[in-house]
């Protein structure tokens, strides 16, 4: 048995208290600690709170309510008092440890239901294309499970809240070409969503995005990393030949796209190429209630230039 990680009980005492009830912790003396903890756990390369979250999202506890504790519920009480960014952290956890657990076990887990979690929780924060990013990988941790759960061939709450963004008709296209991309996989090889997600923007070269979607190997890091380690280091992630610059840019577009569609106020719409072969980012920019930057709303194009002379690499938008 690993040894126990001391961050798990501090976790664990912000939301039981010492009679096995649950709690929402108060916003003074250790509750002000929350968001510090659970960057800590973030920093974990272990799923170490997998199993703790993953019993509260099921659990029942008469003596505080009757409907089942879930992670979102807890995130979202968090919320309610004005701890915003803890909300946002408790929920990203449920997302974080899902992810860790496929890479630790090599097999699939549902990640559909805490991305959904934190679609939810964007929406109720005020940020409508944060929780439209997290709602397409719902949809998309839906095909990704639906060999488990056949209702979710039909979708579930994640392609409901798309419903003001896309039309069924568009959801389906959507969901199919999703679900022909993950076919070359087995049903129980653990992928990550966002490399799915990325390569709906990109067309043809989505494969360069696509042959780092394994999850096996990669630590458990975000997708954002894998590419930018990709990007930062072609040689080593393609030993047995010379990545092309087109594969490199690609990459490293996709991972401003991600990080860009998990911004408040930014939806990445799809990849446009140039007849030199360059790829720029279609965005579109609406203020919401958490990133009214005095940016104008609007489409725009975002281009990516990588410099081998600079330490490291730069967006140019």
């Amino acid at each position: 048995m690993p040894p126990h990680n001391p961050l798990v009980d501090t976790f664990t005492s912000f939301f039981v208290d010492p009679n096995g009830c649950f709690q929402v912790p108060e916003n003074i003396g250790q509750g002000c600690n929350i968001t510090s903890v659970c960057n800590e756990i973030l920093r974990e390369p272990k799923p170490v709170l997998f199993d703790t979250l993953s019993e509260w999202d099921g659990a029942r506890t008469p003596k505080v309510q009757r409907a089942p504790i879930t992670v979102f519920s807890l995130a979202n009480a968090l919320r309610s008092r004005g701890q915003w960014e803890g909300a946002w952290l408790v929920a990203q956890l449920h997302y974080d440890q899902t992810l860790k657990q496929e890479a630790q076990t090599g097999t699939r887990h549902h990640k559909g239901h805490p991305a959904c979690g934190l679609a939810i929780l964007a929406r109720e924060l005020g940020s409508p294309q944060v929780a439209r990013h997290y709602a397409l990988l719902s949809s998309a941790g839906d095909v990704y499970w639906e060999h488990q759960l056949r209702d979710l061939e039909f979708g579930g709450y994640g392609r409901t809240m798309l419903e003001q963004y896309h039309s069924s008709q568009q959801q389906d296209a959507w969901r199919q070409r999703i679900r022909n991309m993950m076919q070359d996989s087995t049903s129980d090889q653990p992928l990550y969503l966002e490399a799915f997600l990325a390569a709906t923007w990109f067309d043809s070269h989505a494969r360069h995005i696509l042959k780092l979607a394994k999850v096996k190997g990669k630590q458990g890091k975000p997708f954002v990393e894998v590419l930018l380690d990709s990007v930062e280091s072609p040689n080593a992630a393609e030993k047995r030949r010379q990545a092309s610059p087109v594969e490199i840019g690609t990459q490293f577009e996709a991972a401003a796209g991600l990080l860009l569609a998990s911004t408040p106020g930014f939806a990445v719409n799809s990849a446009r190429r140039t007849a030199d072969e360059q790829i720029d980012l279609v965005v579109h920019y609406s203020p919401d209630k958490l990133s009214d930057i005095g940016l104008p709303q609007g489409f725009g194009l975002v281009e990516c230039k990588s410099s081998k002379s600079l330490s490291g690499n730069f967006v140019i938008l």
